[in-house]
């Protein structure tokens, strides 16, 4: 079967025999006209708040906070329908990107996010910087003793609103609602503290009940609203192509819990069984850097058999993203050294270290990318400079009878075995 796998913003053909052919895993899409209006039922009718429109007439100063262009969130579809409620109060409103440990967003980045929006919020936005000591505010500890230190902008505002999406997560179990705080808008010390929890193996995809990582982020949301109580969170669930399927309004934590029940739905994609090699795809923009990709490796990794091949095809046209995590990699000889350097000395960045240690001891990791051969060597990768030549090979390693999956999103698709 002839296939387009895409990459970048275009495609590759490539071939795998059909009698290799396991299965060909996407995204559900959102089809039909019912989930047009949802998002304006949503912040019409919120989960224990005000209405949107009498929420914002209520407060003097708000401050929404944006995810930025790394995260597949639909802002401007969502600004589509929540703007003719803004437009009577955007004398009062001001936006922050919610960075995290991000870098700033490009000017395509800004557009991509604010769309026809863009020029007129332009004045008006300010970007959320991690590691800028003089900008951050500290404010107690969470339950697990995570210090919270939080932008200074969020606090001096009276009232936030939260725009975010939710999709399966490898260690928070889910994104959404509480990110745009933890690690949205918090110091790299708080987003640090907070990530170690992802070496626990409570910190899985799909999961919130004891869950470390999820529980402090929870725990940073209620320290935030003693001091901030007035908190409007609007969060969708979205498909590959950013058409609504769901969305929720209102309580910033309550409303996590029923868009986990969408993304189940929409996300979780069965398949006959586990395979001997997987393709997996981290689409645009997801394909940022190869620190972003690896979410594509932990997600599809739950379908392959033990000694198989995963191949992660992403571009990470912006390199290989934050170096903490690389050069844990590259400076180990083994990838069981790497696991017994992180579990030592965390540093921020060592889970995802981790995450890609635990597959080359149990798998291979193949790579298709833009990065030098160099790079991916020295953390324990085999690079291929064509995903045909890498599908072939692996057939061979494997034998004529290897079966294929292929996940065209597997950023975001989590496959039910």
């Amino acid at each position: 079967m002839k296939l387009n796998i895409p990459y970048k913003k275009g495609t590759v053909l490539v071939e795998i025999p059909d009698k290799n052919l396991f299965g060909i895993v996407e995204p559900k899409e959102v089809k039909g006209s019912s989930k047009e209006n949802v998002l304006k039922k949503a912040i019409e009718n919120p989960t224990n708040n005000l209405p949107l429109n009498d929420f914002l007439k209520k407060h003097k100063s708000i401050l929404f906070l944006i995810n930025d262009g790394q995260r597949p969130t639909p802002t401007k579809k969502i600004l589509d329908t929540i703007y003719p409620v803004m437009k009577p109060y955007m004398g009062k409103i001001e936006f922050m990107i919610a960075t995290g440990s991000h870098r700033v967003p490009t000017e395509e980045e800004f557009n991509n996010i604010f769309g026809p929006y863009y020029s007129e919020f332009k004045s008006k936005i300010t970007v959320h910087d991690s590691r800028k000591d003089e900008l951050l505010q500290y404010i107690g500890k969470t339950q697990r003793g995570t210090e919270l230190y939080i932008n200074k902008k969020v606090l001096e505002n009276e009232a936030i609103v939260t725009i975010g999406s939710s999709e399966p997560h490898y260690f928070a179990g889910y994104t959404g609602t509480r990110k745009s705080f933890l690690p949205g808008v918090s110091s790299i010390k708080t987003i640090t503290a907070n990530h170690k929890h992802a070496l626990s193996p409570n910190s899985k995809t799909l999961s919130l009940k004891g869950n470390p990582v999820h529980d402090d982020m929870e725990d940073a949301v209620k320290e935030i609203m003693k001091i901030k109580p007035n908190v409007f969170a609007i969060n969708v669930v979205a498909d590959g192509e950013g058409n609504i399927f769901d969305a929720q309004a209102g309580d910033i934590i309550q409303i996590l819990y029923e868009s986990a029940k969408a993304v189940d739905k929409l996300f979780c994609v069965p398949v006959p069984g586990k395979a001997d090699i997987i393709v997996s795809v981290a689409p645009y923009p997801m394909d940022v850097s190869l620190y972003q990709s690896q979410k594509a490796i932990e997600n599809t990794k739950l379908a392959l058999k033990d000694g198989g091949i995963l191949i992660l095809v992403s571009s990470c046209r912006d390199g290989i993203g934050d170096k903490t995590f690389y050069d844990l990699l590259k400076d180990n000889d083994t990838p069981e050294e790497v696991i017994k350097a992180t579990e030592n000395n965390y540093i921020l960045g060592y889970h995802k270290a981790a995450k890609i240690a635990e597959l080359a001891i149990c798998g291979e990791i193949w790579a298709v990318t833009d990065l030098e051969d160099k790079v991916l060597e020295e953390i324990f990768i085999v690079p291929h400079n064509s995903l045909q030549d890498s599908i072939d090979k692996a057939l061979a390693q494997k034998g004529k009878e290897a079966k294929v999956l292929v996940f065209l999103d597997g950023s975001s698709t989590v496959p039910l075995v």
